[in-house]
């Protein structure tokens, strides 16, 4: 069956890669589909929305293309939007391959509660349901690992950025432990598409290493622009972890996927 999906950017519930993972599985079995992202969702959107009218739009196109069987164009088979409202397309997904941007880091973090990711402050034009998205949404931490990440040219960053950590620590008799992982936008303040991600570790005073896929972001970035990567304790989009202890990254290493258009 035809099926367009919409996809909120900043959706804390349903995150764009479920919508990636259904597109794929529909386009692997030759069914006509579309994926829209746009800023909202289960979540507030603190960047640019861009043109509102823009996914009633595509709704309608699709209706009458596959329900009223009308010849009417649906647009790209991709249709996707950065933190500046900017809407781009895509003939599908992903698009090809930028080159990648990377940075290296390492530190120290403290498994206590305070100066975690989070709260966010809505503004005052989304309103109540603003406010309570917000309180579940993360923001730039206090108590963090840093790591910045430079962009040495114009990028779109597009993708699952992927993370490496090499560590050891302790955290009392609660094993395997967790820290969050979040982009910083430092223009902004505002973390990338409202995305923490969650990294298991295992704090049994032994060096390990982990890899794993962050949240998929769309961001664009200007040449010189820098990001944060923050490693963080605790967040308001997630249950507290087990805390007490800290734990040494002796090694933390980001690349950024980004796509050429």
């Amino acid at each position: 069956m035809p099926t367009l999906i919409v996809q909120g950017t900043v959706d804390g519930l349903f995150s764009l890669d479920e919508s990636v993972t259904n597109y794929r599985l529909l386009r692997a079995r030759d069914v006509p589909v579309k994926l829209l992202w746009y800023c909202g969702g289960h979540g507030v959107c603190l960047t640019a929305q861009g043109d509102i009218e823009r996914t009633n739009r595509a709704v309608i196109q699709w209706l009458r293309r596959y329900v009223e069987g009308e010849a009417v164009a649906t647009g790209a088979r991709f249709d996707g939007i950065d933190q500046r409202g900017r809407a781009f397309g895509a003939a599908d997904y992903p698009l090809p391959a930028g080159k990648s941007i990377a940075a290296t880091g390492n530190g120290t973090l403290r498994l206590r509660a305070k100066g975690g990711s989070g709260p966010a402050e809505a503004p005052a034009s989304t309103g109540g349901l603003g406010d309570v998205y917000a309180g579940v949404a993360p923001a730039r931490a206090r108590n963090a690992v840093g790591v910045t990440v430079r962009a040495p040219r114009r990028a779109l960053v597009l993708g699952a950025p992927r993370l490496t950590l090499r560590y050891r620590g302790r955290a009392g008799r609660a094993r395997p432990q967790r820290v969050f992982a979040q982009l910083v936008d430092r223009q902004s303040g505002t973390v990338l598409g409202n995305q923490v991600t969650p990294i298991a570790l295992d704090l049994d005073g032994s060096t390990h290493t982990v890899t794993r896929p962050l949240e998929t972001v769309a961001h664009r970035l200007k040449q010189g622009q820098r990001l944060t990567l923050q490693l963080v304790a605790t967040t308001v989009a997630y249950a507290r972890p087990q805390l007490g202890g800290r734990v040494r990254f002796a090694s933390i290493r980001v690349r950024l996927p980004t796509a050429k258009e």
